[in-house]
């Protein structure tokens, strides 16, 4: 989504060039333009390193190609728009431009398809690991209150046993036995 929001800061700017006759708002758009297209640019680089598929490779290959395209397109009506050519620039903005945003966007519409489907996958998974990690846990967390009982059972007969034979032992002393003094 912040692709989709860098071309449209792009598409946008274009319309603001188109409708102002300011110089210096024209130039505000056009430094507006070449930031935001440096800026897809870095952002279509850094998806490039991380494709899964060929068929998201040549997706990608062409956005950057229609991209390249609307950049060139752009930078004609730019200069039409520049010298006050309003109809041409305008004829420009809607057609050779706009078709070639256009393109560009369905080629990265076809790129988030791939990506959407990537991330069901690893969501997927990620939640069999979930999953698997929880019976892990309950299964530690029974297993260690197993073991603590048998533990207390153990200690406490283990405490017990000899009290109950010292106890019997005094009450047989108290009763004059003397055998297991």
């Amino acid at each position: 989504s912040d692709l989709n929001n860098m071309l449209g800061a792009i598409r946008r700017a274009e319309a603001l060039h188109l409708l102002t006759s300011d110089p210096n708002v024209k130039k505000e758009q056009e430094k507006r333009i070449a930031e935001s297209r440096k800026s897809v640019e870095a952002v279509v680089a850094r998806a490039g390193a991380v494709l899964d598929s060929e068929d998201e490779a040549k997706a990608l290959a062409n956005f950057q190609k229609h991209f390249a395209d609307w950049a060139a397109a752009d930078a004609k009506m730019l200069e039409l728009s520049s010298v006050n050519n309003a109809t041409m620039a305008e004829e420009m903005f809607r057609e050779q431009v706009g078709k070639a945003f256009e393109a560009a966007m369905k080629e990265l519409d076809i790129v988030s398809a791939y990506n959407a489907k990537d991330g069901e996958t690893v969501w997927s998974e990620t939640q069999a690991v979930v999953k698997t990690g929880k019976i892990t846990v309950i299964g530690a967390l029974v297993t260690a209150l197993v073991i603590g009982a048998a533990l207390a059972i153990l200690i406490s007969r283990a405490i017990t046993k000899p009290v109950e034979d010292a106890v019997k032992a005094a009450q047989e002393m108290s009763t004059g036995d003397m055998t297991r003094a």
